[in-house]
């Protein structure tokens, strides 16, 4: 393969597609599956078990697959799975399951900035942005088009909703409710991510309705209600889904 520097170790049982590309000195362990027009900078780490897909772009230094940073884990087989069009800037790093009945999980489109962490068992949606030297605590659930701000700490078993924003620096020790914005000190939600939705579509009726059905749930009106659009759909799901760590308030 020409697109394999001459420095770059690549085991024998690995699987990369013909168009991707190896930069010096970067390590690529067994049980590896690599897709079409991936690129992987110098001197990354992809360890055994782990399935990327296409068009990824791995920058140097990154470590995918790593073992999960837990106490119990015995070094069974465990897998990390990546989809499409990824990025993944500079000393960012991916652990894998710490069992092998669940995996971690990353969608498309997102882009995992540098220095930051996603440990194990998360699944993170597709078109999220971890902003640099954020950190996952294992089994954290990201919607799609989150954003999780600089220097953030996710606590294990948190869910971080769709098109939710948390502020860089914040302290994340329950769930984020989908579409808000949560930051501060203490931190809480304070208001719609109402520039990402708008950008994303959701305006007029729609917006006033997920406006309404946030009011409601600020005043500690957490019933299911009529869903007569995409979000308010969504809203119902997720919370009557499970629920480990409670609900971050409002911020009054």
């Amino acid at each position: 393969m020409t697109n394999i520097h001459t420095t770059a170790i690549i085991a024998q049982s690995a699987e990369l597609a013909d168009d991707v590309e190896v930069g010096p000195f970067s390590i690529i362990h067994e049980h590896v599956k690599i897709a079409a027009c991936t690129k992987i900078g110098a001197h990354s780490v992809i360890h055994s078990f782990v399935r990327i897909g296409e068009r990824n772009q791995i920058a140097d230094h990154v470590v995918l697959g790593g073992a999960p940073q837990d106490i119990s884990y015995q070094g069974q087989e465990t897998w990390l799975e990546i989809g499409d069009d990824n990025i993944f800037r500079e000393y960012s790093s991916v652990h894998r399951a710490n069992n092998n009945t669940e995996v971690t999980r990353i969608g498309n489109g997102c882009y995992v900035m540098c220095n930051s962490h996603i440990g194990h068992n998360c699944i993170i949606g597709n078109h999220v942005i971890i902003t640099a030297f954020a950190g996952l605590s294992g089994h954290v659930e990201v919607g799609d088009k989150a954003i999780i701000g600089g220097h953030a700490g996710i606590h294990q078993f948190c869910r971080i909703g769709t098109f939710a924003m948390v502020a860089g620096a914040a302290a994340v020790t329950k769930d984020v409710l989908p579409y808000c914005l949560l930051g501060r000190d203490p931190v809480g939600h304070y208001r719609l991510n109402s520039i990402g939705l708008r950008r994303a579509g959701v305006n007029g009726e729609r917006y006033k309705l997920l406006e309404k059905r946030m009011r409601q749930i600020r005043a500690g009106d957490k019933e299911l209600h009529s869903a007569d659009t995409p979000e308010l759909e969504l809203l119902n799901a997720w919370l009557t889904s499970p629920c480990k760590r409670g609900i971050h308030g409002f911020i009054r």
